[in-house]
């Protein structure tokens, strides 16, 4: 019980700190135990839609809070959004690890905040003078199309189920099982992570400017690892399954009825990771 209580210190401390949160620190456990229940896995292809962003960004707050709301409704069931707030200038809340690892790898050159992200390719139209958001929406809209109807390389299912100690701490439980639809070779990695929607915090050229509710705010990396953990390496076939078993406490600070799942599958090649698919229950 010791241990347990330190544990759960050690992540409100996390929770705590603004600009040097840590997502392992609010990570506990993943296993390769495997999945009893069967779990079925879809041959489709879902995008990743990110908002690289900061509370102090006051374009991030008019002009990018209008077209995150515009692209979450365009890619409802094609695209999975990620409010991701990594350290910048503009930084102030949500700053997580994962966010800041992710930003500096940006596939595309960044011009500022807000920078919408599809597979963690930079869609941009900018220059000196401005931010053509037309042009940019357009961008996200066709590579999110596109990839829906690529061939499917390999995809995740997964259940998730919750529970609360005496204390009223939960702790959530994922399983999940990664099917593979092609063959193919390199190392893929599966990254696990939670995200909360409607989470409260200031926002800079937003009304209201204080406690906004952001939209799928990346919390953490289940494990802490911001790519997940090695699942394949060398050849793999079509129709190889992996299971594994994810877990973690869930802060009190976090709202647990808009705590959503995002799993991400990725490629390593050489020393950066490409997106493969992506997978949640994000409603």
């Amino acid at each position: 019980m010791k241990n347990k209580f330190l544990q759960i210190s050690m992540l409100a401390l996390a929770a705590a700190s603004l600009t040097f949160a840590s997502c392992s620190k609010e990570s506990t456990t993943t296993s390769t135990t495997p999945v009893v229940n069967e779990i079925s896995v879809p041959e489709t292809n879902t995008s990743m839609l990110n908002k690289y962003t900061g509370t102090k960004c006051p374009p991030c707050g008019s002009w990018g809070w209008d077209m995150a709301v515009e692209l979450i409704d365009y890619s409802k069931t094609n695209a999975i959004y990620v409010g991701t707030f990594s350290q910048n200038f503009v930084a102030e809340g949500f700053i997580t690890t994962t966010a800041t690892t992710w930003d500096k790898a940006l596939t595309g050159s960044s011009l500022g905040y807000p920078t919408f992200a599809v597979n963690n390719v930079a869609q941009l139209d900018r220059t000196s003078s401005g931010v053509n958001t037309t042009s940019e929406k357009a961008k996200c809209k066709a590579v999110i199309d596109a990839h829906k109807v690529a061939p499917v390389m390999a995809n995740v299912g997964f259940t998730t189920s919750w529970a609360q100690d005496a204390d009223g701490f939960w702790t959530i439980t994922i399983n999940s099982r990664t099917k593979f639809f092609k063959d193919n070779s390199g190392e893929f990695y599966l990254g696990c992570y939670l995200l909360e929607d409607k989470a409260k915090g200031n926002q800079t050229g937003h009304v209201p400017s204080i406690n906004a509710e952001h939209h799928h705010v990346l919390r953490q990396a289940i494990g802490g690892l911001d790519y997940g953990e090695l699942i394949s390496s060398g050849a793999v076939t079509s129709g190889k399954s992996i299971e594994k078993t994810f877990s973690s406490f869930i802060l009190k600070t976090y709202v647990k009825e808009n705590m959503e799942v995002l799993f991400v599958i990725w490629k390593k090649n050489g020393t950066k990771y490409e997106f493969v698919n992506a997978s949640s229950n994000q409603k």
